[in-house]
Protein backbone atom coordinates (compact mmCIF):
# COMPACT_ATOMS: atom_id res chain seq x y z
CA UNK A 1 0.00 0.00 0.00
CA UNK A 2 2.75 2.21 1.07
CA UNK A 3 4.56 1.54 -2.02
CA UNK A 4 1.25 2.38 -4.29
CA UNK A 5 1.23 6.12 -2.92
CA UNK A 6 4.73 6.31 -3.61
CA UNK A 7 4.78 5.68 -6.97
CA UNK A 8 1.65 7.91 -7.75
CA UNK A 9 3.45 10.93 -6.25
CA UNK A 10 6.96 10.00 -8.06
CA UNK A 11 5.40 12.60 -10.73
CA UNK A 12 4.35 15.09 -8.85
CA UNK A 13 7.38 15.05 -6.82
CA UNK A 14 9.22 15.33 -10.21
CA UNK A 15 7.23 17.89 -11.62
CA UNK A 16 7.72 19.91 -8.49
CA UNK A 17 11.28 19.08 -8.07
CA UNK A 18 12.17 20.82 -11.80
CA UNK A 19 9.76 24.01 -11.52
CA UNK A 20 11.66 24.36 -7.87
CA UNK A 21 15.04 23.86 -10.22
CA UNK A 22 13.99 26.52 -12.48
CA UNK A 23 12.54 28.68 -9.98
CA UNK A 24 15.75 28.45 -8.14
CA UNK A 25 17.55 29.84 -11.27
CA UNK A 26 15.18 33.09 -11.30
CA UNK A 27 13.34 33.94 -7.92
CA UNK A 28 14.71 35.26 -4.73
CA UNK A 29 15.85 33.03 -1.79
CA UNK A 30 12.56 33.54 0.60
CA UNK A 31 9.88 32.65 -1.98
CA UNK A 32 11.96 29.57 -2.68
CA UNK A 33 11.37 28.53 1.11
CA UNK A 34 7.93 29.92 1.00
CA UNK A 35 7.41 26.99 -1.73
CA UNK A 36 9.78 24.35 -0.44
CA UNK A 37 8.01 24.04 3.51
CA UNK A 38 4.85 23.37 2.33
CA UNK A 39 6.18 20.74 -0.01
CA UNK A 40 8.01 19.24 2.76
CA UNK A 41 4.65 18.22 4.48
CA UNK A 42 3.39 17.17 1.51
CA UNK A 43 5.74 14.38 0.54
CA UNK A 44 7.84 12.01 2.59
CA UNK A 45 11.34 12.82 2.89
CA UNK A 46 11.72 16.04 1.00
CA UNK A 47 15.81 15.92 0.39
CA UNK A 48 15.32 18.16 -2.56
CA UNK A 49 15.00 21.49 0.45
CA UNK A 50 19.20 20.54 1.07
CA UNK A 51 19.43 19.88 -2.74
CA UNK A 52 17.78 22.79 -3.64
CA UNK A 53 19.54 25.27 -1.28
CA UNK A 54 23.49 23.90 -2.46
CA UNK A 55 22.01 24.91 -5.84
CA UNK A 56 21.06 28.42 -4.58
CA UNK A 57 24.93 28.60 -2.79
CA UNK A 58 26.52 27.37 -5.62
CA UNK A 59 25.16 29.15 -8.19
CA UNK A 60 24.76 33.00 -5.63
CA UNK A 61 26.81 32.25 -2.63
CA UNK A 62 29.20 34.42 -1.63
CA UNK A 63 32.09 33.90 1.25
CA UNK A 64 30.57 36.02 4.33
CA UNK A 65 32.97 37.54 6.84
CA UNK A 66 30.38 36.95 9.39
CA UNK A 67 30.50 33.38 9.07
CA UNK A 68 33.94 32.78 8.96
CA UNK A 69 34.65 33.10 4.93
CA UNK A 70 31.90 30.06 4.71
CA UNK A 71 30.37 30.17 1.25
CA UNK A 72 27.62 27.53 2.29
CA UNK A 73 25.31 29.06 4.58
CA UNK A 74 22.28 28.06 3.11
CA UNK A 75 23.00 24.58 2.57
CA UNK A 76 23.67 24.64 5.98
CA UNK A 77 20.39 26.49 7.01
CA UNK A 78 18.46 24.39 4.95
CA UNK A 79 20.03 20.96 6.63
CA UNK A 80 18.80 23.20 10.35
CA UNK A 81 15.56 24.01 8.76
CA UNK A 82 15.25 19.96 7.32
CA UNK A 83 16.01 18.40 11.17
CA UNK A 84 13.38 21.35 12.56
CA UNK A 85 10.49 19.93 10.48
CA UNK A 86 11.28 16.83 10.53
CA UNK A 87 10.85 16.90 13.85
CA UNK A 88 7.70 19.19 13.72
CA UNK A 89 5.93 16.35 10.85
CA UNK A 90 6.81 13.82 13.47
CA UNK A 91 4.84 15.47 15.99
CA UNK A 92 1.88 16.45 14.00
CA UNK A 93 1.54 12.91 12.77
CA UNK A 94 2.03 11.41 15.69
Amino acid sequence: MILNTQRKSLPLRLATGFLLSVGTLFLPWWFMLLCIVPLFFVFDYYFELCLLAFLMDVLYGSPLPHFGRFEFVFSIGSLLIYLILTVIKKRIRV
